[in-house]
C-alpha cells in the first residue's frame, strides 16, 4: 500500500474517528503508516454488542498496530472468543466469519490472504496483487455501501488536496483516477454485509 499520506505529512495526529485517539505526545507517524483505521471486538453471541471500539494505525505491509507504529494493539476485554472488525473511513469493513479467541498475551489473526476467514469470503473483499486481498476503495459518505451517491458526492471535490475522504486511493489528490479506477468499479458492493454495520465511526463534523 501506499504511504503518500505520510510522507506528504497529511495524516492527522488526531483519529478521522469517532473516538478522537491522538499520537503519543512529541511522537510522529513513521514513514511505514497508510492511514488510521477503526477496529471493534463484537461479541461471540450477538454481534450488535461492542465489547471495544478504537482507532488504529495501518502499515503499508498490511499490519494493524497502536498508537507508536509497532506495538500490537491493547484489548481491554475479558478473555474469550469475538468477532473481528476491521474498516476505513472511506473503505468498506470487513468481520471475522467466526469469534475468534482473544486471551492474554499477543493473539496474532492474519486476514491478508485466506478469504474464508470473512464474512461473505471473497464477495466481501477486492483480491489485489501478490495474492493478498484488502478492503473494497470508495464509501465516501461512510454508509457500508458503494453507491452512485458516492460517486456523485466526489465528482465535484476533483482537485482538491489533502486528507480528504474522496481521495479515494489516498495519494493526496482528489482525482479523476479515483473515481474511474478506484470508485466506480467498487458501485454496488456492502449490500450483502450491509445490515452488520460495518463501516468506520467517523467523527461527526
Amino acid at each position: 500500500m501506499n504511504n503518500k499520506l505520510v510522507t506528504n505529512n497529511l495524516i492527522p495526529t488526531t483519529s478521522p474517528y469517532s473516538d478522537a485517539l491522538e499520537l503519543p505526545v512529541s511522537s510522529s507517524f513513521s514513514q511505514d503508516i497508510v492511514d488510521w483505521v477503526w477496529i471493534e471486538l463484537r461479541d461471540a453471541a450477538d454481534q450488535t454488542n461492542i465489547a471495544l471500539s478504537r482507532s488504529a494505525l495501518l502499515k503499508r505491509n498490511g499490519d494493524v498496530v497502536d498508537t507508536d507504529g509497532y506495538k500490537p494493539i491493547v484489548c481491554d476485554v475479558p478473555e474469550g472468543d469475538y468477532y473481528l472488525m476491521v474498516s476505513h473511513r472511506n473503505h468498506l469493513g470487513v468481520i471475522t466469519a467466526n469469534p475468534i479467541n482473544i486471551s492474554c498475551g499477543t493473539t496474532v489473526v492474519d486476514l491478508k490472504y485466506d478469504s474464508s476467514l470473512l464474512f461473505g469470503g471473497i464477495n466481501s473483499l477486492k483480491e489485489l496483487d501478490y495474492g493478498d486481498i484488502g478492503l473494497y476503495a470508495g464509501d465516501y459518505n461512510g454508509d457500508g455501501q458503494i453507491q452512485n451517491t458516492d460517486k456523485n458526492a466526489v465528482e465535484p471535490l476533483r482537485g482538491l488536496s489533502g486528507y480528504n475522504n474522496a481521495d479515494i486511493n489516498m495519494n493526496g489528490e482528489v482525482q479523476n483516477s479515483d473515481l474511474n479506477i478506484f470508485l466506480s468499479p467498487n458501485i454496488g458492493k456492502g449490500e450483502q454485509v450491509m445490515s452488520n454495520k460495518l463501516h468506520a465511526k467517523r467523527k461527526k463534523n
